[in-house]
This record gives structure tokens, C-alpha cells and sequence, in this order.
């Protein structure tokens, strides 16, 4: 029986590459990391364990299965609202008008 398990992290959730080496061992390892766009969770990948992560509908980007995670809170908009002195959960609305408007 042939096993189906991934060698790498997909490339949608690949944020990095670790290295490091054990204090018995001369040997270089290295180990892919993915990270959560929400909380900013990173984990070393493991083959499976990005089943638990799932898709953001809303900003099109992986999040971890945290709880805290499934309602979308994209770091990039926080530091936005950071830099621009607004609140924290700020979330910038836009509208779109089809027409003219009405003279």
C-alpha cells in the first residue's frame, strides 16, 4: 500500500525554512515552517498537519485551527490600523457605485 503523505509544506503555507543542529550531532537539519495569517501562529511543518488549517474566505490566506482564528483578523490590516493611530479590530469599509449619482 502506497502512502499518499506530502515531502514538503504546500507552498500557499511555506513561510520559512529552519536550521538547526542537535548537540550530538554534527548534521545540519532543516525543516519547513507555515504560519497562521491570523495570529501569526508558526509551527515547523509535519507531513498531516496542515489538515487541521483551513482557507480564509475573506482574506484568501491559511489560518490555524485555534478557535480564535476562524473569525478574520489579517495581521496586515492590525499593523495598518497601528501605523494610522486607529483602533485594533478598525476594519475600512468600501462602497462601490455602479452609476452617477443623482443631480
Amino acid at each position: 500500500m502506497s502512502s499518499c503523505l506530502r515531502h514538503s509544506a504546500p507552498s500557499s503555507l511555506k513561510r520559512g525554512i529552519i536550521q538547526s543542529t542537535p548537540h550530538d550531532s554534527d548534521k545540519v537539519v532543516e525543516r519547513e515552517l507555515i504560519q497562521c495569517c491570523h495570529c501569526q501562529f508558526t509551527t515547523v511543518w509535519v507531513p498531516g498537519v496542515e489538515k487541521g488549517w483551513r482557507l480564509c474566505q475573506r482574506c484568501m490566506d491559511w489560518h490555524c485551527p485555534k478557535h480564535e482564528c476562524h473569525t478574520c483578523r489579517p495581521i496586515k490590516q492590525w499593523l495598518e490600523n497601528m501605523a494610522k493611530g486607529v483602533s485594533p479590530d478598525h476594519v475600512p469599509v468600501v462602497g462601490r457605485v455602479e452609476a452617477e449619482p443623482p443631480k
